[in-house]
């Protein structure tokens, strides 16, 4: 959007460099007058984007305690419509209060809390005295600022300043205090995507204005959506170096911006990787949990193959001390029994030691092996070594039968 020049305003009231400074009261009743009366030919329109940059270039060479004078006086003489002009003083007061730099926001919020009531409201109300707390310091203060820039939106007026505003508040709210830190009444909509749709307004309604690109890419930034916030932020600069200015154009702050976006987007990377560091870490957790669950199952494994081993190897150390005392014994058997045929003078005493020597080991093999070792369960073999010493017995008995000469013993 354009600004539409009004020949007779800027003939009666500003010069080629700009404004021409003022402090008679006359001269600023007069001004409004003649604003107000391009208003009602609706060559202005109030609160719109040239009404706002008449009064704006008005005000800033104004002395604002001639302002503050006329808006505090209980009258005020005029043939305007009083609530006009009353109006158009808070409008200049607002605007001489933060230009060229700011008063401290004590004074700001001060003049809003003394002058709101008594200014007529109109729609665009609540977007001027945003202006004011945007300079606050404490989370309250950008709240009250941040919806009042919310209502102004909803006015229907020409002026993309008015969406500007409230999308940029947005953004310093965040920076300053993080957006979802305050209890804005906006329904469910969400802020981000509001900004988002306000800034692109802005933008669609001027796209010659710097400082809306420049708004419009500090949202993007506030989406994370760096590469459209980087795009837009260059389109600021390069508008306002195009600018015809008296000095150098100033793009310091746009490229502050720009280098804000930068450091989002190296913050952004670094989360990037971190993310996907946290997934590998993810990775080798499961599979180290996997891995785990095969080494407790080998190691129960080898713990029951070692058991087993365990046993195969005391069974069959037992099989062998078993095998050598009996094939010992079978050999005491056939070298005792040859000596014994040697010595005894008679074929039946010599049967008798010999049944008496065969009954005497099997009952000594049958208790050595009862003291042996074995994890053999069941009956099988307390019966086998039973029987082993039962046949002894039984050999020893009949020994003592058959020999004549033990008889008597």
């Amino acid at each position: 959007m354009s600004l539409r020049p009004i020949q007779q305003l800027e003939d009666d009231y500003f010069d080629d460099f700009g404004v021409v400074a003022r402090d008679n009261p006359d001269d600023i009743i007069e001004f409004l007058e003649d604003i107000y009366e391009h208003v009602e030919q609706g060559t202005l329109q109030e609160g719109g984007y040239e009404y706002e940059d008449y009064l704006t270039r008005f005000a800033s060479d104004t002395f604002w305690h001639t302002i503050d004078d006329l808006l505090s006086a209980d009258s005020i003489e005029t043939d305007a419509d009083p609530d006009d002009i009353r109006f158009g003083l808070f409008v200049l007061m607002a605007k001489r209060s933060i230009l060229p730099n700011p008063s401290d926001f004590n004074t700001l919020s001060e003049l809003d809390e003394e002058y709101r009531d008594s200014v007529p409201d109109r729609p665009t109300k609540p977007y001027f005295r945003s202006l004011l707390y945007r300079y606050g310091y404490e989370r309250e203060h950008r709240q009250t600022g941040l919806q009042l820039a919310h209502e102004a939106v909803d006015a229907q007026i020409e002026n993309p300043s008015i969406y500007d505003n409230f999308a940029a508040q947005i953004v310093e709210v965040d920076e300053q205090f993080g957006i979802e830190s305050l209890d804005l009444d906006i329904g469910d909509s969400d802020v981000s995507e509001l900004a988002l749709e306000y800034a692109e307004k802005a933008v669609r309604q001027d796209s010659t204005e710097a400082e809306y690109y420049a708004t419009l890419g500090r949202v993007y930034s506030l989406r994370g959506e760096l590469d459209e916030a980087e795009r837009n932020v260059q389109r600021a600069i390069e508008l306002r170096l195009d600018e015809e200015t008296q000095g150098q154009p100033n793009t310091a702050s746009f490229r502050s911006i720009l280098r804000t976006i930068k450091s989002k987007r190296q913050i952004q990377k670094i989360e990037s990787q971190y993310e996907e560091a946290q997934d590998q870490l993810e990775e080798i957790s499961e599979k180290h949990d996997s891995l785990e669950k095969q080494y407790e199952s080998l190691d129960g494994k080898y713990d029951s193959i070692e058991s087993k081993l365990e046993d195969a190897v005391e069974k069959y150390r037992t099989q062998t001390l078993q095998f050598i005392g009996f094939f010992t014994a079978l050999l005491a058997v056939v070298v005792t029994s040859v000596q014994v045929t040697e010595i005894t003078s008679s074929v039946s005493e010599a049967r008798s030691l010999i049944i008496t020597l065969i009954g005497g080991i099997l009952v000594s093999f049958g208790g050595f092996s009862l003291m042996l070792p074995d994890k053999e369960s069941g009956y099988s073999r307390p019966v086998r070594i039973g029987g082993i010493i039962l046949i002894g017995t039984l050999l020893l008995l009949a020994s003592i039968v058959d020999v004549p000469y033990l008889s008597g013993i």
